[in-house]
């Protein structure tokens, strides 16, 4: 979970929102077990280990906040803080009260508070084994990069020392001068600090090693090889499924998928390369058996079921009609139901971003939502129980492959019930069919499958709207079981 720290704002009522002990008594010092990596960025990355969460604070805010020393009040901190920063009391009082709300100062708050556990990791992937052999591709799939350099932008590339040994320092001084190309950051609560490729904020927060004609440094000037993993895979994705070979796939958020779907080169040219550098990786591995919606279910029932409604897409299209079938054979009526709280869940959840009561920092879902054209009007008409209009063929066939993709790799179960994931993909799918609309692009859809569905699939932090549209019941035990 990260979050960034608000602005101290000296404001009329403020004061009202100030504990008294942080405006008229001492301020308690800084947690001594929190730990602090500086960023090139003008902000400092905050680890509490103990409380499992991950926070952004201005360097300016930290200066004060290091002048908290357990012993001075407000207005002794602000006397401390000449020629360093000039702040009020009440601005001092109101900062420190930030920091105290987030259990950040050696305070009563910080040590009766337990560990933030409202970040959803995937129990049904897990990472298990090596690549044995090469993996079946998926039937149909094409893919190719275009060099939209979209996946060089606020991507965290983690380096092992292998992959760092990689890249030699020497041959990129116009670029880095006398810079690192990497630096530490926290990637998760749970962890230590990582080794990560540098971005620039003043470029959008791209990759340092990206060059103005969008395309990678260390690709032109020591070849594919020398790339990070992750540069030189995504999105191609290797899982083993259960009691079959490894498969290999594509991940939909890659904003080449609309490009290449009828026009791409067939996924098995990629396939010597992806075997070469996931022989060396974890696998995610599917399980045999699972729950949905609640019952114990095996992998090849599940398949079966997915089948099927792939089946049912490919005779009827992305259609009102389709869905409605899909819904009563295989969804127990849950999309019908369920689409215009999830539609209502997901507008307060994103203007609960904007209001900062969701601490989820530069990752808002709001953010991603700008990126689909109609993303208003998709939800406007989910909450209203539209039918789903018809398509252009290209879109459908399009939408279609996108699902195929979801399914392939095991998408549903990122979800803690495979059924909630199903039917949260399946409503994403309708979402997105309004929000591409009869005139719309292929383009459109792109962004379109790629956000709505990436609450499941992808930014998992973002998943609880989603299980409190489907079935709140479940998402309150899931909460209990993780307080």
């Amino acid at each position: 979970m990260e979050t960034k720290v608000p602005q101290a704002l000296d404001t009329p009522g403020v004061a009202q929102d100030i504990p008294a002990t942080l405006r008229a008594d001492r301020i308690p010092a800084l947690r001594r077990d929190l730990e602090v990596r500086p960023r090139r960025d003008g902000t400092v990355e905050v680890r509490d280990p103990r409380l499992l969460q991950i926070f952004t604070v201005d360097e300016e805010d930290w200066i004060v906040a290091q002048a908290f020393d357990g012993s001075s009040d407000a207005a002794q901190v602000a006397v401390k803080l000449a020629g360093k920063r000039t702040m009020s009391a009440l601005e001092v009082g109101s900062l420190a009260a930030d920091f105290d709300r987030l259990c950040l100062l050696d305070s009563a708050r910080a040590k009766k508070a337990k560990p933030a556990k409202d970040t959803l990791a995937p129990p049904s992937l897990m990472d298990s084994g090596r690549l044995v052999g090469s993996p079946i591709p998926e039937p149909g799939a094409r893919w190719t990069c275009h060099g939209c350099g979209a996946c060089c932008h606020n991507l965290a590339v983690e380096l092992t020392k292998p992959e760092d040994a990689r890249i030699d320092r020497s041959l990129y001084d116009d670029i880095l001068g006398d810079q690192d190309y990497a630096e530490e950051q926290f990637i998760s609560p749970g962890e230590p600090a990582r080794r990560i490729l540098r971005q620039q904020p003043e470029r959008g927060q791209a990759c340092i090693f990206l060059l103005p004609d969008g395309l990678c440094a260390i690709h032109a000037r020591q070849g594919m090889e020398a790339k990070p993993n992750a540069c030189q895979t995504f999105p191609l994705m290797v899982v083993k499924a259960p009691y079959r070979p490894a498969r290999l796939g594509v991940r939909v958020n890659c904003q080449s998928m609309g490009r290449s779907s009828e026009s791409g080169p067939p996924l098995e040219v990629h396939l010597e390369h992806a075997s070469r550098i996931f022989s060396g990786l974890p696998l995610h591995r599917i399980p045999s058996r699972f729950e949905m919606f609640g019952a114990e279910l095996s992998f090849r029932t599940f398949e079966a079921i997915t089948d099927d409604i792939q089946a049912e897409l490919a005779l009827l299209g992305v259609t009102a009609a389709a869905l409605r079938s899909i819904d009563k054979k295989h969804l127990g009526g849950r999309i019908t139901r369920r689409k215009k709280s999830w539609a209502l869940e997901i507008a307060a959840y994103v203007k609960a971003e904007a209001a900062g009561t969701i601490p989820t920092g530069e990752g808002a879902y709001r953010w991603a939502l700008q990126r689909v054209v109609r993303a208003n009007d998709a939800l406007r008409s989910l909450a209203e129980d539209r039918a789903a209009p018809a398509v252009k063929p290209e879109v459908d066939r399009f939408l279609r492959a996108q699902l195929a993709h979801v399914l392939w790799l095991g998408g549903p179960l990122h979800a803690p019930d495979a059924g909630i994931g199903l039917v949260g993909l399946m409503i994403a799918l309708e979402a997105s069919v309004h929000a591409v609309g009869p005139q719309g692009t292929v383009e459109e859809a792109t962004h379109a499958f790629d956000v709505f569905t990436s609450p499941v699939l992808e930014t998992l932090e973002h998943m609880w709207p989603v299980l409190d549209a489907i079935d709140p019941r479940y998402a309150k035990r899931v909460r209990e079981e993780m307080s």
